[in-house]
Formats: structure tokens, C-alpha cells, sequence
């Protein structure tokens, strides 16, 4: 429930899914679970976390629906094809490159990185995302957000909403192809669920509070961390 609640809370603040938050903190209580497994469960969990923070932003700022529109369009069969993809990876293979993905968008951040709305750019950065998230279990929005507001220059709030929903989608997807393999620890999400979601939607009414720079700063800062942690999981 704490796991849930935590992860809960920053997918609420900043639209992530709480996925990127939710594998690691579960793999590092249980590590029995292995990262298979924390991984598929994180999909599941990203659901209600994603779906709260949608309701609770939808009502002030609505999603951009032609952008989320054109994101989802290639991100359906990259949410399909990602967890055929992290059962072929070995474990502590696995774990270097979840470092790796939840760098990039604190690298691109760095580099101002600009590009055009496009149908075809917006495709193409959707399929990388659904590829990337249902592997990874992290919902999406770790990258959503940043490439939304920096890439893309849109304000950071609609992204949050957008990105919200973005993450109920791609990670339903993800959780049901997890859950023909039969990976996804059902009981966990029992608990970790409704507590993502009490979590979720009073990341929300913070977020609500803070500037837009603060919201940027907080989402940097836990890029941050999170590397911080599995970089000394894999050295461990």
C-alpha cells in the first residue's frame, strides 16, 4: 500500500503513470518478485494510478485529443510488441536498461530538443513510447510529459491530463498481453491499486498549487533519483 500510495502520488502530481516509481520501490521490498514480474504488475498498476490522475486533472485542463490521438495511433502495437520484447531480456540486462530509458527524457530535457507537430513525428515518437513503456512497465508518461512540453512547447498542465490518459490506454494494452503470460502478481495490485489511487488524486490537488516550474523541477529531481536507486541495484 505504501508503494502504491507513493507511486500513486507523483503519477497524480506530475501525469507519469507512477510506473518509473513502482518498479523499483517493489523490486527493492521484494526482490523474490523479480523484475519480470514487478514489471508486468507495474503495468496493472499504472491503470488506476493513471486513470485517477486523469479524473482529477480532466475536470480544469482537458487533454489535447488530436495530439494524444496521433500519439496513440503508433503506440498500439509498440504497447503489444513490449512485453513479448522484456520476457526475451534477461534480468540484470533488464535493470541496466531501465536506467537507460528513464535517463533519456532528463538527457533531452538538457539538449532542448525542438520538433514539429507532425502526424508522422507524433506517430513515431507514440510507437517508441508504447514500445518502451509496456517493457518497462513505467506507463509512458516519464516521457509524455517532457517531449510534450519540451520538444513540442505545449504548456505542462494539458500535457499532465494528456499524458494521464495516454497512460490508462497504452498501459491496459500492455497489462492484458502480461497477463496471457501469466506474470502479473494479481494480489499486489489488490492493495498497491486502490492505494495508487488515494495517492493519485492527492498528487493532483497539489499539483493544482505549484507553478509550472516547480512541476518541472520536481519531475527532474525524480528522474534523478530513480536512477540514482537502480544504478545501485545493478552494481549491488
Amino acid at each position: 500500500m505504501i508503494v502504491g500510495f507513493s507511486a500513486g502520488f507523483f503519477a497524480g502530481l506530475l501525469g507519469i503513470g507512477g510506473g518509473f516509481i513502482f518498479v523499483p520501490l517493489l523490486i527493492s521490498l521484494y526482490p523474490q518478485i523479480g523484475i519480470h514480474s514487478a514489471i508486468a504488475t507495474s503495468c496493472g498498476f499504472t491503470i488506476f494510478s493513471g486513470f485517477s490522475a486523469f479524473l482529477s486533472h480532466a475536470y480544469k485542463y482537458l487533454p489535447m485529443k488530436r495530439v494524444l490521438l496521433f500519439i496513440f495511433s503508433g503506440s498500439i502495437i509498440g504497447s503489444i510488441l513490449g512485453p513479448h520484447i522484456a520476457l526475451l531480456i534477461p534480468e540484470n540486462i533488464l535493470a541496466r536498461c531501465f536506467v537507460l530509458i528513464v535517463i533519456l527524457p532528463f538527457l533531452m530535457k538538457q539538449l532542448k530538443i525542438t520538433l514539429p507537430l507532425s502526424i508522422v513525428i507524433l506517430a513515431g515518437f507514440g510507437f517508441f513510447v508504447g514500445t518502451a513503456a509496456s517493457i518497462f512497465g513505467i506507463g509512458g508518461g516519464v516521457f509524455i510529459v517532457p517531449i510534450l512540453t519540451q520538444a513540442f512547447n505545449k504548456d505542462i498542465r494539458p500535457s499532465i491530463t494528456t499524458s494521464a490518459l495516454f497512460v490508462v490506454i497504452n498501459s491496459s494494452i500492455a497489462t492484458i498481453t502480461y497477463a496471457i503470460s501469466g506474470i502479473v502478481f494479481w494480489k499486489i495490485l489488490l492493495f498497491a491499486g486502490p492505494a495508487g489511487v488515494i495517492g493519485a488524486g492527492l498528487g493532483s490537488r497539489v499539483s493544482h498549487r505549484l507553478s509550472s516550474t516547480w512541476l518541472n523541477i520536481i519531475m527532474m529531481v525524480l528522474i534523478g533519483l530513480v536512477i540514482l536507486k537502480m544504478l545501485s541495484m545493478t552494481v549491488s
